[in-house]
């Protein structure tokens, strides 16, 4: 078991000194976004306007678009609810699909280019490559949550509280780290990287379109959803903190490594569809070869 994983350390501290700026604009700008925008929002509460949000998000129309909320009252929506209420998934779903395409580029695609049979040419382990990808994407992902938590805290807002600011940070990176394992697993059983983005994206969408519909309709069964375990923390209400379920999140990584135990390299479970004898027209052009390779990512975004 160890010599799958022998040296991973060293890919992993290489990954950082390569990922570096990559690194820091992800944080920065996810962090910014997610945590950045308190005084806009103390703006729109001015007045009426807590009263006039909360009224027009309890639409079922804007639920399937943003979420519940366990506020019931007008009178009891304050403006960290209305913030976490808003931003919080929204900015799990951009958390994740970065963490996605970073881990499915530094697995699937290096192995379709020959850099991971390159690697392993030395004395690097079979499944390293994929320990220290998933090492630093949880890492990013740690870093990035209490960036998001200090950026909140440090506004001083009266509603949005400490507790409530480290929850909707971990909830954040915590995201993250749930589409990481997802694409880890897809990146195994897809025949090419492009098909693997492709089919992570397409399920992130599809678990944002069944959220949508037990959210309306009952919104305890979201809680089977793994995005719902972002989003229905409710910081700045309730603080749950229960759905941070790390069993899923290890039951997942198994997995992951388990397929690409036994994948054979540059293959996957899903057999690659034979091409066309002759090339059409449109792959004559540039755009029409870009197109038909960014297939895959296009459709799945």
């Amino acid at each position: 078991m160890e010599e799958k994983f022998s040296r991973w350390e060293i890919l992993f501290v290489q990954y950082l000194k390569r990922d570096w700026k990559k690194i820091i604009i992800w944080i920065l700008g996810v962090g910014l976004f997610s945590g950045g925008f308190v005084p806009a929002f103390e703006e729109l509460a001015e007045g009426q306007g807590l009263v006039g949000m909360f009224e027009t998000l309890k639409n079922p129309a804007m639920i399937a678009i943003v979420g519940p909320t366990p506020i019931e009252t007008a009178t009891e929506y304050t403006l960290g609810a209305m913030y976490a209420h808003e931003m919080l998934l929204f900015c799990s779903l951009i958390a994740m699909v970065i963490s996605v395409l970073h881990v499915i580029s530094h697995t699937r695609k290096e192995e379709n280019l020959g850099l991971t049979e390159l690697v392993r040419s030395f004395q690097i382990g079979r499944q390293a490559n994929s320990l220290a990808t998933m090492t630093e994407t949880i890492l990013i992902n740690v870093f990035l949550a209490l960036f998001i938590s200090g950026v909140l805290i440090s506004f001083g807002a009266e509603t949005i509280t400490t507790e409530g600011s480290l929850l909707f940070g971990a909830s954040i990176g915590f995201s993250g780290i749930i589409g990481a394992g997802i694409a880890l697993v897809l990146a195994q059983v897809m025949p090419t990287s492009s098909s693997a983005t492709g089919s992570t994206l397409g399920f992130i969408g599809l678990l944002y379109i069944m959220r949508a519909g037990t959210d309306i309709s009952h919104v305890d069964l979201s809680m089977f959803n793994p995005l719902g375990w972002t989003y229905l923390t409710f910081p700045f209400t309730d603080n749950n903190w229960t759905p941070f379920i790390l069993l899923f999140l290890v039951v997942v990584v198994i997995i992951a490594f388990t397929l690409e135990g036994f994948r054979d390299m540059g293959s996957g479970y899903l057999p690659e569809r034979e091409g066309r004898e002759y090339a059409k027209r449109s792959l004559l052009s540039v755009r029409g070869l870009l197109f038909k390779i960014n297939k895959g990512s296009l459709l799945g975004g």
